[in-house]
Parts: structure tokens; C-alpha cells; sequence
């Protein structure tokens, strides 16, 4: 960055550590108000976990509906995804990027009023960095920060580390939008679960808790739950590595929630019509991380038919019982379920027959259910049926640093970090109990975080 400095240092409003959606968000924003502004990031290109998804902005129906559903999340989270949603789309929109219509279907999907809305998140990402750079400011690539400086308590900046050897940068306001831990197995392991420490990650690959570990050395706190995650079920084993390729074609959005889960006793151990996140937590929790997921040729169909991610985020339709079968995973079908009982005895698993007459007597005769199901009670009855052994993956962490309404990073006091704010996936707090889309709620803190530092931008000749 020798090329940037003046007088051994660079001087900035706003340093962002972090070049996903909220931190380039955040960085374009402000940018856009006249600040100086420098954005670094570890990888080789900006994007982040946000350049690998379909570009989906979810927005709960009304606050209350979140709220309803996520008990043990913080309740501001829930107003800002509905409060801010508009504004947000509006900002999208002013780069030049197109949004769709929403959609109302995705309920289908979340387990809850929700709608979604698309758009080119692809598109998005470089128009964000060519408005910082169009507005003098700066994008650093395969750059790290060493350390935050502190004066007096207050966030003054930091040492920023890239090929060019250490700089220091002083910053009015430092945003950690790393991505959260998805990538550090130990802090995984800390605070996830053991089985997480050799879970399959469904994200980019430079995510490691970096903003995580910057904010607690700088005087920050983690959120009081950090267990939690968004991710997905997936078929196991699988003959090869888990690619970009195969985020789509093997993950179960709408194929768990419909299907029936299974421990290797045959017993249900969760609710799965409540959402396909919930079934990825529950499957970690099993003892070794895996579990059975049995339907039948109804549910396969409308899967593989398509829903709201297919519609409006261009999913792909595919027929995930023949992408697992080519993936090596167990799979196997049969014409009754006797038969697909002793099919799966060889991988450890017994009473799947007898799991699926109770299943069905219990909806028959309207039964209570335990765990319950509170949707998606339509029998599973239409031959073939099949059975696929699965394991979780994830895709960002729900647990990370404390933030005010403000974005401001909290000391374990209440008080803030002066100096530091938090976005995206280095938050925690938003979500535990349920989800409503990492995309949207990292553009939203990134563009709060932003309006906090544009307020008091100082007035420029």
C-alpha cells in the first residue's frame, strides 16, 4: 500500500476490514457521502461468502413474525430486517442493480411469514468497489490487519499487512465485516459443538474469526449465544471434495423439511417442517453428526419441481436423490417401507418401519406428535420411498461480537468500543432460533454502519 501513503500513515473516515456484502456496502456508502475511505480484504477478490450466493434478500412479513419464531435472538434485529428492508432495496437499486418482484412463497421454504426478493449479487459487488474507487477511495486485496490501534480507549485505526509489508492506518471508524468463523475449526469446536470441528463448510475460504478475535483484543464481547449457524443438510459420504458446484444440487432446503429425520434408533428428534437451518443444527447434535432422512416419491417430485429459490434466486432443478446416488453417498430406495428398513440396517440404522406406522397413525388420528410437526403433515405414501444418510454443513455463524442498534461493537459492560463497529457476519444476535437470510441482514448493519460514519463526516473543500 506504498502508494497510498502520506507522511508514513494513511488517514481515513472509515477503515473496513472486509470486502463482503456489508463491508463493501458500507464502503460504497460512504464513499458516495464524501469520505475517505479504505476497504481491505484477505482473499484475492472482494465478494466473500455473498459472491457465492443466489443474491436472495429475505425480509420477515412484519417484526413480530421474526420475533415469534426467534425468541433468543435480539429483538432490534427484527425490526431493522423490516424497517431498513425498503431503504435498502432503494440503495441497491441506485447502483443501477435490478431487484426483483417478491415473492411470498419462500414460507414454504423458511417455516414462516417471509417474502424474497432477488438480484445480481454478482453485478452488485464490483459496482460497490468501482463507486469507492471512482470516489478516491481505495480496495485493498490480500491484505490483513495486524492489529487495531488504540489511543485512550477509543479504535484510532490499525497495522494493515499486505505484500508491500506493514502500514499503519488511522482510521475515525474501523468496520469489522470479516465474515464471522466459519473457517476456524478450533473456534468452531469452541463454541459450536465438537462435531463442528469437521463439518463441511458451504462458504468461502478465508473467513477465520478474524473480526472476531480484532474486536475482543480491542475490548469487545461475544453475544451471550454463540452455538448457533446457518447451514444446510447434505447427503454423506461423499466421493469428493465439497465444491461451489455443489452448494445447489446437494443441499436440502426443501427436501429436509418435507422428508422425515431419523436417529440411528429410528426415532424423530426434531421438528423438521420448522426449517432446514433447524434440521442442520439438530443433525450436528446427533452423536456422530449424522442422521436418516426418509420420503417419498411425492416429496422427491416437488423438490425437484422447484419452489421460491427457484423462481426468483434461478436455482437450479434437480433431482437430489440422483445427484447424492452420484456423489457416493448412501442412498437407496424400495417399493415399502419393510424393505427400505433393512436396506439401511448395513449403515447402522434399525426401526424405520415402525417409525414411519407411527409417523402415520400420529397423523391420521391427529395425534400428538414428539417432537411435533407443525407442517408439512401430508403422509408420506406415494411409492418409491427413500432413505439418505445425511451430515450438516455450514454457511455463516449466528454467534459473534455484540453490537448496538448503531452497529457499535459493546465492551461486556454495555458500553461501546469507541471507534469500533461490527457488520454482517462478525455479529451475533440476530438469529438462533430461527433464520431470515445472511445476505440481507449484512447489507443492512453494513448500511447502518455506514450512515453512523457518514453523519459526522467533517465538511470538505
Amino acid at each position: 500500500m506504498g502508494q497510498l501513503m502520506t507522511d508514513g500513515a494513511i488517514e481515513v473516515d472509515l477503515l473496513v476490514v472486509g470486502g463482503g456484502m456489508a463491508g463493501l456496502s458500507a464502503a460504497a456508502y460512504v464513499a458516495t457521502r464524501g469520505g475517505r475511505v479504505l476497504l481491505v480484504e484477505k482473499a484475492r477478490q472482494i465478494g466473500g461468502s455473498a459472491l457465492l450466493s443466489a443474491g436472495g434478500l429475505a425480509r420477515p412479513r412484519t417484526p413480530a413474525d421474526l420475533k415469534a419464531v426467534n425468541p433468543h435472538g435480539e429483538p432490534w434485529f427484527a425490526d431493522m430486517l423490516v424497517d431498513d428492508y425498503d431503504s435498502a432495496v432503494d440503495w441497491v437499486t441506485s447502483l443501477g442493480i435490478a431487484v426483483t418482484d417478491p415473492d411470498d412463497s419462500i414460507v414454504a421454504v423458511m417455516g414462516y411469514p417471509t417474502s424474497l426478493r432477488g438480484h445480481d449479487v454478482g453485478s452488485y459487488l464490483p459496482r460497490c468497489q468501482a463507486v469507492i474507487e471512482a470516489a478516491g477511495g481505495h480496495v485493498v486485496l490480500q491484505a490483513e490487519v495486524a492489529q487495531l490501534r488504540r489511543t485512550d480507549g477509543r479504535v484510532t485505526g490499525a497495522v494493515v499487512v499486505d505484500r508491500d509489508g506493514p502500514t499503519e492506518v488511522v482510521a475515525t471508524w474501523t468496520l469489522l465485516a470479516t465474515g464471522g468463523f466459519v473457517n476456524d475449526a478450533e473456534l468452531r469446536s469452541r463454541y459450536i459443538g465438537p462435531n463442528a470441528a469437521s463439518m463441511i463448510v458451504r462458504a468461502n475460504p478465508v473467513s477465520d474469526g478474524a473480526g472476531l478475535r480484532l474486536g475482543l483484543a480491542a475490548g469487545g464481547t461475544t453475544t451471550p449465544l454463540m452455538d448457533r449457524y446457518y447451514g444446510h443438510t447434505a447427503p454423506w459420504p461423499l466421493d469428493h471434495p465439497f465444491t461451489r458446484a455443489d452448494y445447489v444440487r446437494l443441499t436440502q432446503h426443501y427436501l429436509a423439511p418435507h422428508s422425515v429425520l431419523l436417529d440411528r434408533q429410528g426415532n424423530r428428534f426434531v421438528d423438521e417442517s420448522l426449517g432446514y437451518y433447524r434440521n442442520s443444527h439438530e443433525v450436528l447434535r446427533q452423536p456422530d453428526g449424522h442422521a436418516l432422512l426418509v420420503a417419498d416419491q411425492q416429496v422427491r417430485d416437488a423438490d425437484a419441481a422447484g419452489g421460491a429459490p427457484e423462481k426468483t434466486l434461478g436455482y437450479e432443478r434437480v433431482d437430489r436423490v440422483v445427484e447424492a446416488m452420484r456423489s457416493g453417498a448412501h442412498v437407496v430406495e424400495a417399493a415399502t417401507w419393510a424393505e427400505l428398513d433393512e436396506l439401511v440396517r448395513p449403515w447402522g440404522y434399525t426401526g424405520v418401519a415402525a417409525a414411519m406406522a407411527t409417523y402415520h397413525h400420529q397423523l391420521r388420528d391427529e395425534a400428538p406428535m414428539s417432537p411435533p410437526r407443525s407442517r408439512n403433515r401430508e403422509p408420506l405414501d406415494q411409492p418409491p420411498f427413500f432413505a439418505m444418510e445425511i451430515q450438516s454443513t455450514i454457511s455463516n455463524t449466528w454467534g459473534g461480537l455484540q453490537i448496538d442498534e448503531q452497529t457499535r461493537v459493546l465492551r461486556p459492560d454495555g458500553d461501546p468500543v469507541p471507534g469500533l463497529l461490527a457488520a454482517g457476519g462478525d455479529v451475533g444476535g440476530a438469529f438462533y432460533d430461527a433464520y431470515c437470510g445472511g445476505l440481507g441482514m449484512a447489507l443492512m448493519t453494513g448500511l447502518r454502519a455506514a450512515r453512523l460514519v457518514a453523519a459526522g463526516l467533517p465538511i470538505r473543500s
